[in-house]
């Protein structure tokens, strides 16, 4: 597969955007087209991380702006259960811009980065 960038994200991990992989992206959500950039912007300064539906998937939020309201998701799958404790490799499988009115309910878990404050719900 061609690479097209490799990144290391905020919590050590090694995540690479495969050209494959971009472009089931792109068909899936043609509004993603060009946001390469953007993806890796997710990847290395998110404005937070949580599980993303299985023990090997994360999520990695960039906050909104003006052609994102909700903000943008990136879901990257890693080769251990151990990503969120670094040096971990992993491949982006999806993106897309939140959308809460379409999907009210994705399917993630508890947020892992940053850690949330003791006592916080």
């Amino acid at each position: 597969m061609k690479t097209i960038w490799t990144v290391q994200c905020i919590l050590a991990n090694e995540v690479n955007l495969y050209q494959e992989d971009w472009e089931h992206i792109v068909d899936g959500h043609p509004e993603m087209a060009g946001m390469e950039e953007l993806v890796k912007l997710a990847i290395q300064k998110p404005i937070y991380i949580q599980e993303a539906g299985s023990p090997v998937s994360a999520a990695y939020v960039l906050p909104p702006d003006q052609n994102n309201p909700e903000g943008v998701r990136i879901i990257v799958g890693f080769s251990s259960e151990l990503w969120p404790d670094g040096n971990k490799v992993g491949a982006i499988e999806t993106g897309y811009p939140i959308n809460s009115k379409a999907y009210p309910r994705p399917d993630l878990g508890q947020i892992i980065w940053p850690k949330p404050k003791a006592g916080a719900k």
